[in-house]
């Protein structure tokens, strides 16, 4: 678990705030209001490290606005520059992720690490995820930009906006070369403390293609991602993706400052969705949120669809049977899997026929036209893609949604062809 201490002048700010609610420093009040101790009150005070959870509990009983100003090291909020990009998510609406925030709190601010990839299925909730973590941590940071990929920029179009945004700070000198453009990147991350958030990584890799290899002309925004995780500096660079790159791979380990954190579904949490879309039926929310694993992009067209079209029944709904796939789902999934090779829709077509977990040899044996380097090679692909599971006995499956989707998919394509 995370710890962090007050700054001398955030102790000053709580106090403030402490006595205009007419408590003394180790007040009962304040300790049931924070879920806390007297004994843990008193370390606050000392400023020895405390879990951030109760830290934060701590400063939201004396109604501290932002208790990330009032951390050790913490950058005053004057001093921060928050720079948004085109394609910001809004994240007004946010569900869950406690423990996810608190992991990447801990890896930026605490292990310091220097390259960090969110990965997960479309829809997961990487973006939103990444926004609020990045307006959390803002204090920390001297700089705090954000870039989309979106629309799959050259780097060298990347490396210049970024470059002139740390020029503005260091008097870097304008590189012509993408090896000096790269450099000049990095010792602007050394020089300032800097957390920059790509999004959609995803889309300068290639399609048909195994996962994690580029596309034609932007083999070199993996050169950037090894020697930003590989060189010593003191910012933080966050990606988002639906694939994971073999620059993580290689680079990353659990002590190691390049990290990947995979994103699975909500959860429970994920009820407030349908409590929103004023579903019916509550007993069965936990039954769609299982089916559709909890991604919240999904669930939140299922509510929708649920809503329209049998009147917030979620009963009636799941009388209809199987995984039902509305038409806005049918275009999401189809982006998925029109990124796939042949090899990983032979993989997909024998799980999604088979419709039960499969061990290795099963599936070597379902598929002998196909090498076992390359069968190894899809899985492993799909893998990075979060687009098949591993049961507890380390069998390969897929989840209903996708393995429904399979079927529909490969129909779809043989009627194409006719």
């Amino acid at each position: 678990m995370n710890t962090i201490r007050a700054s001398t002048k955030g102790l000053e700010t709580i106090d403030r705030l402490r006595q205009q609610k007419g408590w003394n420093r180790q007040s009962q009040a304040w300790c049931q209001e924070a879920f806390t101790t007297v004994a843990t009150l008193r370390r606050f005070w000392q400023r020895d490290p405390i879990q951030q959870d109760t830290f934060i509990r701590i400063c939201h009983a004396v109604n501290v606005e932002r208790w990330e100003e009032v951390v050790e090291g913490a950058i005053p909020a004057s001093a921060v520059q928050l720079v948004r990009s085109d394609g910001m998510p809004d994240v007004s609406i946010f569900y869950g992720r406690p423990d996810e925030l608190a992991k990447l709190t801990q890896w930026i601010t605490t292990d310091r690490c220097r390259l960090i990839a969110l990965l997960g299925m479309g829809g997961i909730g990487k973006s939103t995820l990444a926004v609020r973590l990045a307006e959390q941590l803002a204090p920390q940071f001297e700089l705090v930009t954000w870039r989309s990929l979106r629309y799959t920029p050259s780097l060298e179009k990347l490396l210049s906006e970024l470059t002139q945004l740390l020029c503005e700070r260091t008097d870097l000198a304008q590189s012509d070369t993408i090896e000096e453009q790269i450099s000049s990147l990095i010792e602007g991350l050394q020089r300032h403390r800097v957390l920059l958030v790509l999004d959609g990584w995803e889309t300068v890799l290639s399609s048909g293609d195994f996962a994690g290899h580029y596309r034609e002309g932007y083999k070199s925004y993996g050169e950037m991602l090894q020697r930003v995780g590989q060189e010593g500096h003191k910012s933080c660079l966050l990606l988002t993706s639906r694939e994971k790159t073999p620059e993580i791979s290689l680079l990353e380990g659990q002590t190691a400052p390049v990290r990947s954190l995979n994103l699975t579904g909500l959860g429970e949490v994920a009820q407030e969705i349908f409590r929103s879309e004023g579903l019916a039926d509550e007993e069965q929310w936990s039954r769609l949120i299982q089916i559709y694993r909890g991604n919240p992009l999904v669930l939140q067209v299922i509510a929708t669809f649920v809503r329209e079209l049998f009147g917030g029944s979620v009963t009636e709904f799941l009388r209809q049977g199987g995984t039902l796939i509305t038409g806005d789902l049918n275009y999401f999934l189809r982006q998925l899997f029109e990124r796939l090779s042949s090899l990983e829709m032979q993989v997909m077509q024998q799980l999604a026929h088979t419709q039960e977990p499969m061990l290795l040899q099963q599936l070597r044996e379902a598929l002998p036209d196909i090498s076992n380097q390359d069968l190894l090679g899809a899985l492993q692909s799909l893998w990075w893609r979060s687009l098949i599971e591993r049961s507890a006995t380390g069998a390969f499956t897929l989840q209903p949604i996708i393995a429904e989707y399979t079927i529909h998919y490969l129909k779809w394509l043989r009627d194409k062809e006719e």
